[in-house]
């Protein structure tokens, strides 16, 4: 059984700008901002606007646009049942992080499948080592515990899962805007800054990319020209907008925080309490009890819910946020930073010709940072696929 929503309303009329121009309350461009600049993804008129919805399609936007979530994450040793998880990835096997070094080993390419795989035998046979120590240290002891508890309940987010969010959440954007034709979107790029060089995508620009991929061309024709990038194109009514802080995962909450503390000074006011954040995983406690600015909440909404991080995660990172880790970046707080205290205490005890390295889905190369973007702004201002 399909669903039909038809537009109720004309298209956007011109109203004043959302934007504050006042010093220090600019937005700084990423790659992806400065190849939009015209704001809008799509200049092209459209004489209708309908969305044919299946029974599931309209099961998930339900789901995510009132629970906060669609799913369960499938947990480590789940997702290493599946063979057929055939996406290769890059990595870099090494003793230490790739980047506190210098000269990074070379990058070894393997399918999800056998990263998972290698993962699981390396967790195994530390949770072994360490229960056969006749009189394990303190230490000994936690760095075993956490190898059980990732074994367990580690979320993974691979190309399956991907595809599945961002085509989920593509689904409501574009339900958002097929149920009224004053209604805009914006997603402001640019604004969850990372400590990577300025020219160098982001993850959030990135997971947009494979949204706006999901939107067939008369889609994109349609509701893209009411998808901007920037505050200052936005022309609808609070009533009607949505301020979108998109982004994978948040682990200490720093970079959310600073995005929505940028986005918020870009704004006009009566825009503000419109901001709300859109993941692919967050833990239960995150939905629930939102993220807080300046005492407002903030919905956050999520395609996946996750498994949280065990207490013992030691200060600032005592909130509740998802032991969660990816095909397309390997998280460092909760996964890899474990990863590497084992091998280094286990490396301990081996001769020069037997040292351990962190195994496969740490270390991920991260191969959307250079990646030239998908999409291209013609003279007209309209948006084309590469």
């Amino acid at each position: 059984m399909q669903t039909l929503i038809k537009n109720r309303t004309p298209s956007v009329e011109a109203d004043q700008p959302a934007n504050n121009t006042e010093p220090g309350g600019q937005i700084s461009p990423g790659l992806l901002s400065r190849v939009f600049r015209s704001g809008n993804l799509v200049a092209t008129q459209s004489t209708a606007s309908e969305l044919v919805l299946s029974e599931h399609d309209r099961a998930i936007i339900n789901t995510f646009e009132t629970r906060g979530y669609v799913e369960d994450m499938p947990d480590l040793s789940e997702a290493a049942l599946d063979e057929t998880r055939t996406t290769h990835f890059r990595y870099h096997p090494s003793d230490q992080p790739a980047r506190n070094e210098d000269n990074p080993s070379p990058a070894t390419e393997l399918t999800e499948w056998q990263g998972l795989e290698a993962l699981l035998t390396f967790l195994d046979e530390s949770t072994a080592y360490y229960h056969s120590l006749p009189e394990p240290t303190a230490e000994q002891k936690k760095l075993a515990e956490e190898a059980t508890t990732m074994r367990t309940k580690l979320s993974f987010l691979g190309e399956k899962e991907l595809e599945e969010a961002t085509r989920g959440i593509a689904l409501v954007w574009k339900n958002y805007l097929a149920e009224d034709t004053n209604r805009q979107i914006c997603v402001p790029i640019g604004t969850i800054r990372t400590h990577e060089p300025e020219a160098q995508r982001k993850s959030n620009e990135y997971l947009f990319e494979r949204i706006i991929d999901e939107f067939t061309d008369a889609e994109l024709a349609q509701y893209g020209q009411r998808i901007v990038i920037d505050p200052e194109h936005i022309k609808s009514k609070p009533e009607d907008t949505r301020i979108i802080l998109l982004d994978d995962w948040t682990i200490s909450g720093i970079q959310l925080n600073s995005g929505v503390r940028k986005v918020s000074q870009a704004l006009d006011p009566k825009y503000k309490q419109r901001i709300e954040i859109n993941l692919l995983v967050a833990t239960e406690e995150q939905i629930r009890r939102e993220r807080e600015w300046q005492g407002k909440g903030l919905p956050l909404k999520a395609y996946y819910r996750a498994n949280e991080r065990p207490d013992h995660v030691p200060a600032p990172f005592r909130t509740s946020c998802p032991l969660v880790t990816g095909i397309h970046s390997s998280v460092d707080i909760g996964f890899e930073e474990t990863i590497f205290k084992i091998v280094a205490d286990r490396n301990r005890h081996l001769d020069s010709q037997h040292l351990l390295t962190a195994p496969p889905l740490t270390n991920i190369e991260r191969q959307y940072k250079d990646a030239p973007p998908r999409y291209t702004v013609s003279d007209k201002g309209t948006l084309q696929r590469l």
